[in-house]
């Protein structure tokens, strides 16, 4: 396979031959990519080298493809990752806090533990994905395409999920004081064992949610779809609090 040749002009990379160094090289010692300029490769050919534990802090990996690769307690901080090919990888533990992750593609990846605190997930596509013991306090998930990904015992404080597709999620044991669910489709959603104090749910489809021992106090429920949700009474106990409010 043939390295490719780039420049870097970044900090923090080492050593001071830095603008002719090669991807393997980098990789092969001390794997710090800090800021480096990524965007539009293909890194699956890396993979023999090793890519786990790499520092990829502030660098640009726009449209990169990592499909099938292992990731596992990468450095992604305030990383450049948008409409990137990351299907089907290992990536637990890995840090993408503060990441922009616009139009990422993350289906059926592996994501135990990884950490999307005020990451940019917009659009991005994470379908029947891994995310048990995830991190999205402060994240963007608008409009993101979630089918069937497992989030149980993730913590989603203050996130958003602005007209997110979130059809058949599992939402177990997890925190979600004041998330923000507003139009998104949530249709047989697993929400139990979990805590979603201030959350907001207005205008969001909830036919056949499983709201079975969760916390919703102070939740907004306000044209939200209701039909089949678990447990049966909640809807009264819903509707009976949005007349006390009028």
């Amino acid at each position: 396979m043939r390295i490719k040749t780039i420049n870097f002009f970044q900090k923090g990379v080492n050593p001071s031959n830095l603008m002719e160094k090669t991807i393997a090289d980098l990789l092969r010692g001390d794997k710090d990519m800090r800021g480096a300029d990524l965007s539009g490769f293909d890194l699956r050919g890396f993979k023999d080298i090793g890519l786990d534990r790499v520092n990829f802090k502030d660098a640009n990996l726009q449209g990169v493809n990592l499909r099938k690769v292992s990731i596992k307690g990468c450095n992604f901080e305030n990383a450049i990752l948008s409409y990137a090919n990351l299907s089907f990888l290992a990536s637990d533990g890995s840090n993408f806090t503060g990441a922009n992750l616009n139009q990422a593609d993350f289906r059926r990846s592996y994501l135990y533990g990884a950490n999307f605190n005020n990451a940019n997930l917009q659009y991005a596509k994470i379908v029947n994905a891994d995310l048990r013991n995830a991190n999205f306090v402060g994240a963007d998930g608008s409009s993101e395409l979630l089918l069937g990904a497992d989030f149980t015992g993730s913590k989603l404080d203050e996130a958003k999920f602005v007209r997110a597709n979130l059809k058949n999620v599992v939402l177990k044991r997890v925190n979600g004081f004041k998330a923000d669910f507003r139009m998104a489709n949530l249709e047989g959603a697993i929400v139990r064992d979990s805590s979603f104090i201030g959350a907001d749910f207005r205008s969001a489809n909830l036919e056949g949610v499983n709201f079975s021992n969760t916390n919703l106090m102070n939740a907004k429920f306000e044209g939200a779809n209701l039909n089949g949700i678990v447990p049966q009474n909640l809807g009264q106990m819903i509707q009976f609090i949005r007349e006390g409010e009028r």
